[in-house]
């Protein structure tokens, strides 16, 4: 068969001549006219025609990426086959999706939030295409401000579809599964959804607290505990679509309950080596969360605008018991429980004119919430927060002589107000942001993207809340009622060189960022020692990313990253000024029947003022063999080197260190087994999944029972 190339027409003839040539060729195509894909392009094949595209085209803001048959074939689920792709981190059987350099990805499906649970419900062929934001424009900062992408699915004609998937630890007490029930019409569809996540842990930790006031208060704790814990979630939801307008609707509860017991704590001084074993004691911390919720969905296309509407409500129950019992004085603690209410309305206009895009967005947020405390002491009071969000922006290009420059220019204004009239809080913070991005393909093989933007934010219900919150007898966490909005001003430069299509590419992300009045935690003296939530006069960072590409063969991948980052910021106790790097990557094989990743990456370090983690060595090796009648057989190895410490430092006031382990997560053996079939015809639709959980439930993250 012989294959004729259309070239871009250099005469007048030729401008008349080649669509009739294209349309007489695409007139010839039968049966046997197919669809290949390789790591650089996508080959349609028509009878005698073979057109080319490029599988990444660049924009000013976002890349849209199409997955090749190799992508789609990774792993048993359209989340899965994402993370194969080279901006990402392969998983087999993830529940999460993550950059190459490690940042957590936001994911919407078909242009509205979704879960990464929610993308394992499709299968890789089920993918149109991609669109990864590096950073998610203003208008989805309800969504996140951090990396994000839109998976665009297409419904195969399959009327059923039902995905089953089961992983458990044999060595370790955790374990997932879900379960995913798809049914539709001609014009109606069908979902429902299972998912539960359960941890069932025992760990030891060592805690060291050094008072440098107060060396008579001076301990070292050895604790034995246990963590138990899932999160789990049923939903159902219906949608139809008719002609240019598209209404999906769904229904979703939540339980989350976690128990976290530091058991039978025995006292040391830390200056000798006898330990108090009678004079020790056992910390209990319990938290539960309830939260139902309807989301509402309506698009209408009309002409090339296009106009979307969301609104969702909830209503949620959040309880925190923490409680000390203690051989030299009664049990104590903290005994929290609130009832929150939420309504949320989001407005999305996108109307194309001439050679530029408009983008215009408005939301709505409503939250009450009503506190109930027991201890210390019975205590009633609410809270009411209203959150506005408007963004418009035009986007573009520019182009001259063979040259093109990508831009988009925008503006934001972010209102939000917080009430809590027994509690004290009055705070009202409104930014107006602009915003640039800039980008340009300098050659075939060099794409550089720049940016400039201010952002802002106020903090948490949980974070303004001055109830003390107990971790041992002269060691307490509280909240400040009177904190205020942070404001941040950032830019960041994003080359991108390939240097080999589909072999070998290069990527770089150069960030610094300013933030005036960034929320962290500082430790306060007193009885006890407070750590408590407070505004800083300014925070800087500098952060240099590089992450590359590299295919020596057809069916195998590496991902090496590199990460330098820097923290400049003072606490009312000292000056921090800390830089690190940081490094590791993956290796993937890819078949038609195995799939494997081996991935390793450096300890990790985070700075919260006063308040340092540092996690250790983690190394991973998981293979996936795809068996007849559709099932899938998973095994996976982890190592964790243990290492994994909290510390906080405050001269004068406080020095901690406290280590964790969980024995039997340092060699965690994991068998996962997948199962899925379709079944019937189906006209294909528009797929969509709506998700707005509302993540400020009033507790803090000191107040909740984590692993």
């Amino acid at each position: 068969m012989t294959h004729h190339i259309i070239k871009p027409y250099c005469c007048r003839l030729c401008k008349r001549v080649l669509p009739v040539i294209f349309t007489l060729c695409c007139m010839t195509a039968n049966s046997d006219a197919q669809q290949t894909a390789s790591n650089d392009s996508i080959a349609k094949n028509l009878s005698e025609v073979v057109i080319k595209a490029k599988r990444e085209i660049h924009t000013d803001e976002s890349d849209v990426i199409y997955l090749s048959e190799k992508n789609r074939r990774f792993g048993t689920n359209a989340l899965d086959a994402v993370s194969s792709l080279r901006q990402f981190s392969p998983v087999i059987n993830g529940m999460s999706l993550t950059t190459a350099d490690q940042k957590e990805v936001a994911i919407m499906i078909n242009g509205r939030p979704a879960t990464p649970q929610d993308l394992r419900g499709y299968t890789g062929k089920e993918i149109k295409q991609v669109t990864y934001y590096p950073v998610a424009p203003p208008r989805y900062s309800d969504v996140t401000d951090g990396p994000l992408i839109d998976v665009i699915v297409k419904v195969n004609r399959d009327y059923v579809n039902v995905f089953l998937s089961a992983s458990h630890s044999v060595n370790a007490g955790f374990g997932t599964d879900q379960a995913v029930v798809r049914w539709a019409d001609s014009l109606n569809m069908l979902r429902a959804d299972y998912f539960i996540d359960y941890r069932n842990l025992i760990f030891n930790n060592k805690d060291s607290y050094i008072y440098p006031a107060t060396p008579m208060l001076n301990r070292d704790y050895s604790t034995k505990g246990k963590y138990r814990g899932h999160y789990q979630y049923g939903k159902v939801s219906w949608q139809n679509t008719a002609k240019d307008n598209f209404l999906h609707l769904s229904a979703m509860f939540t339980h989350t309950p976690g128990n976290r017991e530091y058991l039978n704590r025995t006292i040391g001084d830390p200056l000798s080596s006898e330990m108090m074993e009678g004079d020790g004691y056992s910390r209990f911390l319990e938290s539960n969360s309830d939260i139902g919720s309807i989301n509402f969905f309506y698009r209408r296309k009309n002409g090339k605008g296009r106009l979307d509407f969301q609104a969702n409500g909830s209503v949620g129950k959040t309880s925190s018991e923490n409680y000390i019992e203690s051989t030299t004085r009664p049990e104590y603690g903290t005994d929290l429980t609130n009832h929150t209410y939420m309504a949320y309305g989001k407005l999305m206009y996108h109307l194309p004119v001439n050679r530029v895009n408009l983008f215009f967005s408005g939301s709505y947020r409503y939250q009450h919430i009503d506190h109930d405390r027991k201890l210390p002491g019975l205590y009633k009071y609410d809270t009411d927060r209203n959150t506005v969000n408007l963004s418009a922006a035009v986007s573009g290009k520019f182009a001259r002589d063979g040259k093109r420059l990508n831009y988009t220019l925008g503006l934001a204004m972010n209102y939000q107000s917080t009430r809590g009239g027994s509690l004290g809080v009055d705070l009202t913070h409104c930014r107006f942001t602009p915003y640039i991005t800039l980008s340009s393909p300098l050659s075939e093989r060099i794409f550089v993207r720049l940016r400039g933007y201010i952002k802002s934010g106020v903090p948490g219900t949980g974070e303004l809340s001055d109830v003390l919150t107990y971790q041992e007898n002269n060691l307490a966490w509280r909240g400040d009622p009177s904190l205020k909005g942070w404001t941040m001003y950032g830019m960041a430069l994003q080359p991108e060189w390939v240097a080999l299509p589909g072999k070998l590419s290069l990527n770089g992300d150069f960030s610094f960022q300013y933030t005036t009045d960034p929320i962290k935690e500082c430790v306060y003296s007193g009885s006890p020692v407070e750590v408590r939530y407070v505004n800083l006069s300014y925070l800087r960072n500098a952060e240099a990313v590089l992450f590359m590409s590299i295919t020596p063969v057809r069916l195998l991948t590496l991902k090496p990253y590199f990460q330098w980052s820097y923290n400049d910021f003072s606490t009312p106790s000292r000056k921090v000024e800390k830089g690190y790097l940081r490094y590791g990557g993956s290796v993937s094989l890819n078949t038609r029947r195995i799939q494997s990743v081996v991935a390793a990456n450096c300890p990790y370090k985070t700075f919260n003022g006063d308040v340092m983690e540092y996690g250790g060595w983690q190394l991973s090796c998981s293979v996936l063999a795809k068996l007849p009648a559709n099932l899938a057989l998973s095994l996976e190895w982890r190592r964790s080197y243990q290492n994994d410490r909290t510390e906080i430092h405050a001269p004068g006031i406080l020095d901690y260190v406290s280590k964790s382990r969980y024995p039997r997560l340092a060699n965690q053996i994991t068998v996962g087994l997948t199962w899925s079939f379709s079944h019937g015809i189906l006209k294909k639709r528009q797929q969509l999944q709506v998700e707005d959980a509302e993540s400020d439930s009033g507790i803090s993250d000191f107040n909740k029972a984590q692993m």
